[in-house]
């Protein structure tokens, strides 16, 4: 569009404006490709991927237990299996949202600080023996690095997004982590049991988690329309060069 634009413009102008008006669309153009692949691309790619994560981890989960009545009815095993799939399904999108917020920091959507970049790639860094800085994997507590993931994968795309931490389904999964860690830490026989209320908490944690994983993904489907719209505005407006004397 924009060269069937400057096309006619050359007939009608001198071939100087005619060359400068190409030069400045053709910069315009490059800047809204550049758009389209840092932004638009790169946005929408996430919500997509996002997307099919959660759909494999849900379906591991949905196989343990298709609903909570139907764990009622069934052994320790499988509800176990249930609160490890949970939390799985938790744990795995947690990750994820780092690590596209991680790529939007890549490709210069937003700029993290050197102490947020470290967390966001589970890092700590601490002196050995001999003074030398060295690396090791960092210790993040569930309840702080779901926040922390929420916020960060918000902030990248230029959203104010926050998840409600006030009401008794954070509360809820707070206490379901408890129960997942004496599940991996057993220090007892009785530890490995998982009650009925211990379903219930996890079940409520799990449904806070899913119902503000998918505003944050429908968050960042918005946010990759609005640059869309941009990109298509822009383009618009390359295909106009400005009047040159």
């Amino acid at each position: 569009m924009a060269r069937r634009y400057l096309g006619g413009l050359e007939g009608g102008r001198t071939n100087c404006c005619a060359r400068r008006a190409k030069t400045h669309a053709r910069e315009q153009w490059r800047w809204c490709k550049n758009l389209e692949s840092t932004e638009v691309n790169s946005i929408s790619s996430t919500a997509k991927e996002l997307e099919a994560v959660g759909i494999v981890l849900l379906d591991d989960l949905f196989r343990c237990a298709p609903n909570l009545d139907y764990l009622r009815d069934l052994d320790q095993y499988s509800r176990r299996q249930f609160v490890r799939s949970a939390f799985a399904f938790m744990e795995g999108l947690t990750y994820s949202m780092k690590q596209h917020a991680l790529g939007f920091c890549a490709d210069g959507l937003y700029e993290f600080s050197t102490g947020e970049l470290s967390l966001l790639q589970e890092q700590a860094w601490e002196l050995d023996d001999n003074g030398a800085v060295k690396g090791r994997s960092a210790n993040l507590s569930f309840a702080r690095n779901i926040r922390f993931s929420f916020a960060a994968l918000g902030r990248s795309i230029g959203d104010s997004f926050s998840p409600s931490y006030g009401d008794s389904g954070w509360e809820a999964l707070q206490k379901a982590a408890k129960v997942r860690n004496r599940l991996m830490h057993p220090k007892s026989a009785s530890d490995l049991d998982v009650s009925n209320d211990d379903i219930e908490i996890v079940g409520r944690g799990l449904r806070w988690f899913q119902r503000n994983f998918v505003r944050l993904c429908r968050a960042v489907a918005d946010r990759a329309e609005e640059y869309a719209d941009r990109l298509g505005t822009d383009q618009q407006r390359s295909t106009k060069p400005d009047e040159y004397t």
